[in-house]
């Protein structure tokens, strides 16, 4: 096997919709980067999305792999099952807040703004 690891792909998966600036949403898997058990779900997939890297690997839902513009990306939906136990969030203090974010082109997104953040 190679040394040169800045091409490898993660072995971590999770099924996500994105919905793209053209208003296309995609289905498929985004590849998480391996952490200890010490560094929850939620973690993993806030570290995906704030890293540096402008093109990320999507498995789309019909098997094929493409590269995809992190600039192009609108939002992810994360697809979690409804048996999803407590080790997505972080231990440590999360707070949720509703939310209604309205798009220049005239969409919508309604959800939960989730955040490690002390109560106050």
């Amino acid at each position: 096997m190679s040394e040169n690891t800045a091409f490898a792909v993660p072995k971590d998966s999770l099924s996500v919709s994105i919905r793209l600036q053209t208003s296309v949403t995609l289905r498929g898997e985004i590849f998480l980067e391996y952490a200890p058990d010490t560094v929850s779900l939620h973690q993993k997939v806030t570290a995906f999305l704030e890293n540096d890297n402008v093109f990320f690997p999507f498995k789309i839902g019909s098997g094929g792999t493409e590269f995809l513009n992190k600039t192009k990306v609108r939002y992810v939906e994360i697809n979690l099952p409804e048996d999803t136990d407590a080790l997505y969030f972080s231990v440590r203090p999360m707070q949720a807040s509703p939310v209604n974010v309205k798009f220049g082109d005239g969409d919508t997104v309604n959800g939960e703004l989730v955040a490690e953040l002390p109560s106050g």
